[in-house]
């Protein structure tokens, strides 16, 4: 029993070291913080990490005070929100006195993302990777909601063709899904639509370095991320099929 004890008290020693370095690296390593906020999710789904991988290149242009244009195409309930709702918290937790914008198809669909990333910044597991941040008490509207300590809002956004006045994005300008259906994409009218938003109201929002990231399911080459990527406007673009070489799902 004396030879137990000692025994015990180290591996709840090296059990704690461990968990230790894991926040470290979630804090410096995007995929390592997938891994730490939620393993099951991520490790069933690596095929992520490519995208994950690319977040992470947008980061570095951040840094290096050089804007970068990524486009990411995925299919349905692949997990692309979620991801991109744990980066845009990960750049917050690295980054607390920028701001992000994002912008969906449907306002519904903003304030459900904005709710998940202000709840992932208040949830336990994000705190201990990132102590220092907490929301400010008095600015946690769904439509613009700040981390203490700064001037600024933190994170914004709207539906597709809505308005952001009065906010700028400082750090990361996101576009999830743009289209809501097929019909949509494929409608001539609704892409010019979005189009022009997309080139007004959005991108008068963007300042300095700011970077973009533009996500969703592809339904059209003549949507607005097919025409922006034959304009040559995107440093960098990730495709991942709904099929592969196979005629296999890309995730049973």
């Amino acid at each position: 029993m004396n030879n137990a004890q000692p025994e015990r008290a180290e591996i709840l020693l090296r059990a704690e070291a461990a968990l230790l370095l894991h926040r470290r690296l979630a804090r410096d390593h995007f995929w390592a913080f997938c891994l730490y906020m939620d393993p099951d999710f991520f490790r069933r789904r690596p095929f992520l990490k490519t995208v994950a991988d690319a977040f992470v290149r947008v980061d570095q242009s951040f840094r290096a005070g050089q804007p970068r244009r990524l486009a990411v195409s995925l299919p349905p309930r692949a997990g692309k929100s979620y991801l991109s709702t744990l980066f845009i918290a990960w750049m917050l937790g690295n980054h607390p006195e920028e701001s992000v914008m994002r912008n969906c198809c449907t306002s519904p669909l903003y304030n459900k993302l904005s709710y998940d990333t202000r709840d992932i910044l208040r949830g336990l597991r994000f705190h201990e990777v990132f102590p220092e941040i907490s929301l400010k008490r008095d600015a946690q509207n769904v439509d613009g909601w700040k981390i203490e300590g700064t001037r600024q809002v933190s994170y914004f956004g709207g539906g597709v063709c809505g308005s952001t006045i009065g906010f700028g994005a400082s750090m990361l300008a996101m576009t999830d899904d743009l289209y809501k259906s097929l019909e949509e994409a494929l409608s001539d009218t609704i892409n010019e639509k979005i189009w022009e938003w997309r080139h007004g109201t959005h991108n008068s929002r963007l300042e300095g370095a700011c970077c973009s990231i533009d996500i969703g399911t592809r339904w059209s080459s003549r949507d607005v991320l097919g025409r922006m990527e034959a304009e040559g406007l995107y440093n960098e673009i990730i495709r991942i099929p709904a099929l592969d070489a196979n005629d296999e799902s890309f995730c049973p």
